[in-house]
């Protein structure tokens, strides 16, 4: 469920058993992000850009995956 988005940020609420899904899902768009964003805008990006995965019962209890 997405719960909120801040500048860069999408905070989603995930069921703990969904977490493998959701991370695949972040790392499946990680490997075409540039080509995504240049067939939906076209714009061509010069640089790199990646997802980051953090999870955590609140914010400040995070930890990357």
């Amino acid at each position: 469920c997405l719960v909120n988005t801040v500048h860069d940020s999408t905070v989603v609420d995930v069921h703990p058993e969904e977490v493998p899904y959701v991370k695949s899902i972040i790392d499946s768009l990680n490997e075409d992000l540039n080509d995504i964003i240049e067939e939906a805008y076209g714009v061509t990006m010069n640089v790199p850009l990646l997802l980051e995965a953090k999870i955590g019962p609140n914010w400040l209890d995070t930890k990357d995956v």
